[in-house]
Parts: C-alpha cells; sequence; structure tokens
C-alpha cells in the first residue's frame, strides 16, 4: 500500500513539502552507509538536521529577533569541525520554510551560559562528554529546543533526536526528551520514525 502524505491535523503546504522531502532522502541514502564510520553518520544527518527542526510545530515561535532560524553547532574541543559543519549546513540552507538561516558555530560551554542568545536548535558537533551532555539536555528541556546528535548512543542519553541506521536510515527520536520539553513533531514524521522511551 502506498504511503500518503495526509493527516486529519491540518497542514500547511510547505509543512508537507518538508515532511515528504525528508522521507525521500532517507530513501535515497544508500545502504551501504549501515556500517560507516562516526564521520559518515554525520554527513547523513547535515541534510536532515534542518529539515527536522522545520516540522516542529513551535519553529516560528523559536526564532531570532531579526526573524532568523538560529541553528547553533555545540563543540568542546574541535572548533574547525563545528565551523565547517556550520559553515555547510549554512550554504545548502539559506532558508527552511522561507526563514532565512543563521547557521553558527560556539563552544558548548558559551552556549550554555545565561547571557547566551537561546538558538532555534541545537547540532552535537562532537562527541561530548557525560557532565556537558547532561547541562546540554537540561538547557534544551528549559528552553524548548531541539537537539539533534549524529552520535551512537546520544538519544538515548537524552538528545531530543539523532538517526538509527540499520538496511534504512530513520530519525530516532526521545520520547520522554520531547514531552519534557514541550517539543510537538509532525505525527507523520513520527510514525515513520524510530522512538526511545
Amino acid at each position: 500500500m502506498p504511503f500518503k502524505l495526509h493527516t486529519c491535523l491540518p497542514m500547511s503546504f510547505a509543512m508537507k513539502t518538508i515532511v515528504a522531502g525528508i522521507l525521500v532522502l532517507l530513501v535515497l541514502i544508500p545502504f551501504s552507509y549501515a556500517n560507516e564510520s562516526i564521520d559518515r553518520r554525520v554527513q547523513i544527518s547535515l541534510p536532515l538536521f534542518p529539515r527536522i527542526v522545520a516540522v516542529d510545530s513551535k519553529f516560528q515561535n523559536k526564532l531570532t529577533d531579526g526573524n532568523k532560524a538560529r541553528l547553533v553547532f555545540v563543540y568542546d574541543r574541535d572548533k574547525a569541525k563545528a565551523k565547517e559543519l556550520a559553515k555547510t549546513v549554512g550554504k545548502a540552507n539559506k532558508n527552511i520554510v522561507n526563514v532565512r538561516v543563521d547557521a553558527v558555530h560556539v563552544p558548548i560551554v558559551e552556549q550554555l551560559s545565561a547571557d547566551t542568545l537561546t538558538p532555534t536548535a541545537i547540532f552535537v558537533a562532537e562527541p561530548l562528554g557525560e557532565a556537558d551532555f547532561k547541562e546540554l539536555v537540561l538547557y534544551s528541556i528549559n528552553k524548548g529546543i531541539i537537539v539533534f546528535s549524529p552520535y551512537s548512543g546520544d538519544v538515548e542519553r537524552g538528545a531530543t533526536v539523532g538517526l538509527v541506521i540499520t538496511s534504512r536510515v530513520f530519525p530516532y527520536f526521545n520520547n520522554h526528551t520531547l514531552e519534557s520539553s514541550g517539543i510537538e513533531i509532525n505525527p507523520i514524521l513520527l510514525d515513520m520514525s524510530k522512538r526511545y522511551e
């Protein structure tokens, strides 16, 4: 039975396009990626991250004062990697659902400080230690924002979303973090994803 893109909830054409885009990306990712390195997981995640951010039902409420989607790539030690990831996503995504994107790299200590601008969403640019990761998850829950981590085991540690790679690639959501942060993801995408209870 073919998959139909409809729901009982009203969805804009732009939102249907974003959800369809995520599903197409997941179908096009080759099976051979299943056993690739950490860097391959990161590369697979980069085009998915802004699209997942866009299916947050409160996306429009999480923009900067300048009406931009601020996507922050946090790092602890590898500034060059975080900078390159932010540059790649910023270049490939000038806007999300007609909202301009501001993709930046920020040290995790700076992002977690009280006087730093709250981002629209956070991408974990490198594996983080337990203490930093726990603090980041609490920060995201308190701010009601998505933390996307491409690293295996991070969704189980509390990241809002990551990915599962088997013979296919699926978004992987942490139900507890979603509920605790009040984030509402498009139900069609949730139904097509893996979830950690």
